[in-house]
């Protein structure tokens, strides 16, 4: 088995590192996502401390044994991908959980990768790169080759008619530290954010 540069514990060791996560219901102000009508999605990676949780900002060093999970919104209904790239060159897919298992998340959403826990470094230590992207259709019909170049599964699937749930009101978040990205002109959103990792 390979090693992963990040891992996603076990259920039965989750319970060790998972700390409860508050969600602010302050309305969107200060989000970064656009209220104009098109299509942004943004994240917040946080670190998971003795004293609590933070957010960390790109490149700032992390370090073997260091937990995080990542806070993903969309500003729109949107299929979400999120691949890790490892020091290594390999590319691990964070969301969605299950290949072909592509749903829209609804809009304004704080979306938590994992859903439960968190993720830990382990060696070698590097560069990480995180890619975030969001669609209106599926990724492989809004943008095959970029879908192809995060390694994800690009078979050409119908989009789910079906609405996308709708976002509970505790559910809404105000992210104080944001990477945002809006919509290109095929209405893909994607975003990269470096994770430097140090022994």
């Amino acid at each position: 088995m390979r090693n992963l540069p990040l891992v996603l514990l076990f259920p039965w060791l989750l319970a060790a590192c998972a700390r409860p996560v508050v969600t602010q219901t302050r309305g969107d102000v200060g989000s970064g996502l656009t209220h104009d009508g098109g299509l942004s999605v943004s994240l917040r990676t946080l670190l998971i401390t003795d004293t609590g949780e933070r957010s960390i900002a790109e490149s700032e060093a992390l370090h073997t044994g260091d937990h995080v999970y990542f806070l993903v919104r969309t500003s729109q209904p949107a299929y979400l991908y999120a691949v890790l790239f490892g020091v290594d060159g390999s590319s691990t897919t964070l969301w969605p959980q299950e290949p072909g298992s592509e749903q829209k998340i609804a809009a304004n959403c704080a979306l938590r990768i994992p859903a439960q826990g968190s993720f830990y470094l382990q060696t070698p230590a590097g560069v990480e790169d995180l890619r975030v992207v969001a669609a209106p259709v599926p990724l492989a019909q809004a943008d095959r080759r970029l879908c192809e170049e995060l390694r994800l599964p690009c078979q050409k699937t119908a989009a789910d008619p079906t609405a996308a749930p709708e976002c509970p009101q505790a559910a809404r978040a105000v992210f104080s530290a944001v990477k945002v990205a809006t919509a290109t002109a095929r209405g893909v959103a994607a975003l990269r954010m470096t994770l430097r990792h140090e022994p």
